[in-house]
């Protein structure tokens, strides 16, 4: 087998879930450091699931056997039966990380070799008791000769019909979602700052800068980047460490970051640095911009004014 990455973001994802009606399903939304799942309402009654981690990062070189850890917790106080289903999406059109879904019944034939499993065995379906947790496995077998491409995919557990009493005329469903990025075989990571960018002139704090990053490679991204700000002398007086941002293949990326300090006058140099991979590459840019506070400025102006006439008076005084 060879060398292979497996990241998991493994913070605690506690949501509750409203039911929703038969006829719909469930949206996704992938945003800053994790994807999230989103349902819409209903007057129902609702369900409540935890599931952790939200997502699973996956680079690997194929030949590849992998077993991540899935835990999923019921918080509610009622039994639930959760129907397990693999969802693949593409990059959606917009640059905040939206996805779309894709909806036809051909999925990408590495899924066949993708099974969520309980107890060492696959399986499409899980029971819950009331306040119980479960840990399941999502089980990788990647072939040799598997093609070099990402899988953008959500492992959706969806509850089974529930009848409710005060809506005889309808059944509801409600979801949850982890959502796992794949990517097999390995490539240069290839990218750019597409724009860089904060007013030319401001008036007071706080400064706001636009970062767009291009990811031009065939896999998933997740830069690092900083953002140096320096006065007039050259010395460093302020830093901002951007979240770090999963960017697609072939997609880019919107982020937006603001700087505050007390008290700004002044020309100013802000140098951002971003690197793509542990192997680079690591690009740079600068821009820069003026800070002038009108209302100091006024002042400032009124004051030397005062003092200009008072001289001038002085003077006057002492030529009598």
């Amino acid at each position: 087998m060879k060398s292979q990455r497996l990241k998991v973001k493994d913070q605690k994802f506690k949501s509750k879930l409203i039911p929703i009606c038969r006829d719909y399903f469930l949206i996704v939304f992938l945003t800053f450091d994790f994807l999230f799942l989103t349902l819409g309402k209903v007057d129902a009654a609702e369900l409540s699931l935890g599931i952790s981690p939200p997502i699973i990062e996956i680079q690997t070189e194929p030949p590849a056997v992998i077993n991540t850890p899935i835990t999923i917790e019921n918080h509610a106080d009622e039994t639930v039966t959760l129907e397990i289903l693999l969802k693949p999406f593409t990059p959606g059109k917009g640059e905040f990380g939206e996805v779309a879904y894709l909806w036809d019944k051909n999925p990408p034939l590495i899924f066949q070799n993708i099974k969520v499993r309980e107890n060492g065995k696959a399986t499409d379906e899980i029971i819950l008791a009331p306040r119980q947790k479960k840990n399941l496995s999502l089980h990788f077998d990647i072939p040799k000769g598997e093609p070099s491409s990402d899988y953008y995919f959500s492992v959706v557990f969806i509850s089974k019909n529930i009848v409710n009493a005060g809506l005889s005329h309808s059944q509801i469903r409600g979801a949850i979602a982890t959502n796992v990025l794949l990517s097999v075989g390995t490539g240069k990571s290839i990218g750019k700052i597409a724009e860089f960018s904060a007013p030319l002139f401001l008036e007071k704090q706080p400064v706001p800068f636009t970062i767009r990053l291009k990811n031009e490679g065939k896999h998933f991204i997740t830069p690092q980047g900083t953002i140096l700000i320096t006065n007039i002398f050259g010395k460093t007086i302020g830093e901002l460490n951007l979240l770090p941002v999963n960017i697609l293949a072939d997609t880019t990326r919107f982020q937006k970051t603001v700087w505050t300090e007390p008290f700004l006058f002044g020309p100013y140099t802000a140098t951002l640095t971003i690197i793509f991979s542990d192997k680079g590459p690591i690009l740079v840019e600068t821009i820069r911009f003026l800070v002038l506070p009108m209302q100091a400025f006024i002042g400032l102006a009124i004051i030397v004014f005062i003092i200009l006439g008072v001289k001038k008076r002085l003077k006057t005084h002492r030529e009598h």
